[in-house]
């Protein structure tokens, strides 16, 4: 039953590690652009009695005017509260991509370390999308779910459509 019902959660995970980081991005420097995604969320999931929470720590630097950073890294963070069964999965990752643009941003992270009950997704790669909303408007995430990671370029992730329950994330890139 638990294999069963995480195989369903892949997508609402990985959108979880997305929604929880925020996006800042630091003043230029020569011709260098810096951008980050940091930032904890609650993702409004579609079972409510579920806990999906997603932790982003995630930074690039660009070589402009280059869209595919030269170098990234950080932490993604998503756990998991099924209310049936009344288990709790996580999962940890390295990030190796961030990209953003305005209120959007994709990030991608390799997962480094799991619960027992999701060990498969250990090497995988999860793509997330991040939309940060703006006045009068919800933040959402999107995920990939875990990848192998030929399977799942760098920088990729579908388009943002969960939105958070709480929390939120900051995008920005300079």
């Amino acid at each position: 039953m638990v294999k069963k019902v995480l195989g369903a959660m892949v997508p609402v995970l990985a959108s979880v590690f997305v929604a929880g980081g925020a996006v800042q991005a630091q003043a230029a420097e020569g011709d260098r652009s810096y951008a980050s995604v940091t930032g904890t969320a609650r993702l409004d999931y579609v079972t409510a009695a579920d806990d999906v929470r997603l932790t982003l720590d995630a930074h690039a630097v660009f070589d402009s005017p280059s869209s595919v950073p030269t170098h990234a890294w950080g932490t993604a963070r998503i756990s998991h509260y099924f209310s049936e069964p009344d288990v709790t999965v996580w999962a940890e990752a390295t990030v190796d991509c961030v990209t953003a643009g305005g209120r959007s941003a994709t990030v991608t992270a390799v997962v480094d370390d799991t619960a027992p009950e999701i060990a498969d997704w250990r090497g995988k790669r999860i793509g997330v999308s991040i939309y940060s909303g703006s006045t009068g408007e919800r933040a959402m995430v999107g995920s990939s779910g875990p990848m192998p990671v030929a399977e799942l370029p760098k920088c990729m992730a579908p388009a943002p459509e969960l939105p958070l329950r709480w929390g939120g994330y900051q995008v920005s890139r300079r």
